[in-house]
């Protein structure tokens, strides 16, 4: 583990049903000497497949592939094809908003992720919610892809969220509208006393197209929230 720089999850496929999963590790490891490794555990019931000149290690539960040194590929047999097809076509860019977040999202974070919200939204596990929340979900969906980053710092856990909005949409409107559910949420009676506490410590900002969050899970932001005033009614 200490030659493993990054470890990074994909999942493709239909959400609401089984997603296929692919994992890429990279690091400084030696690509023969982790085959080795693998032969004697992990890889021992495996057997071995040709594609497109290249080399797949699978069996019933997936497959393993090295695209480049330091680098190997264990997943869905499927996905390891599409990813040599992928390498062999050469690179391709990324979409021009998804490549623009990505650029402000912190890649060294401990972890990071993208998504986009309107198909989180679209599970069907998140139907009722959609449906008591309606105006709150289409405010979402206004977001093209959004990036999270958790990073630790000297005091606590930061937390930074950014989108950028579908085109049509304003990240500012986007801000005003979540800043004023966060001001409502406040100052409505009957708010989860630790809920409201997570408001406190969170914040909204803008710029252009994209919007930013933020949560402040730090000694900083504790005391903030130690110096609020709040009226408890009964």
């Amino acid at each position: 583990m200490k030659e493993v720089d990054s470890i990074t999850f994909f999942a493709a496929g239909n959400p609401d049903e089984k997603p296929k999963p692919l994992v890429c590790v990279k690091g400084v490891f030696d690509n023969g000497k982790v085959t080795d490794s693998l032969r004697l555990t992990l890889a021992k019931d495996m057997t071995e497949s040709t594609y497109k000149e290249k080399t797949i290690l699978s069996n019933e539960t997936g497959g393993l592939y090295f695209p480049e040194a330091s680098t190997v590929l264990y997943g869905d047999v499927e996905l390891l094809k599409q990813a040599i097809d992928a390498q062999k076509a050469g690179a391709q860019p990324l979409p021009p908003s998804l490549k623009n977040l990505l650029d402000r999202t912190n890649g060294q974070s401990a972890v990071w992720a993208a998504f986009k919200p309107k198909t989180v939204l679209g599970l069907e596990a998140l139907t009722e919610w959609n449906n008591g929340n309606a105006e709150l979900a289409a405010t979402l969906k206004k977001i093209e892809c959004l990036s999270l980053a958790f990073s630790l710092t000297l005091d606590g856990l930061l937390i930074n969220a950014t989108g950028i909005a579908t085109a049509g949409n304003d990240g500012k409107a986007i801000r005003d509208y979540l800043s004023q559910r966060k001001s409502d949420l406040l100052q409505k009676e009957g708010v989860n006393v630790v809920f409201a506490s997570l408001l406190v410590m969170s914040d909204v900002t803008s710029g252009g197209p994209y919007v930013q969050g933020s949560f402040r899970l730090t000694l900083t932001a504790l005391m903030q929230l130690w110096q609020t005033k709040m009226i408890v009614k009964p």
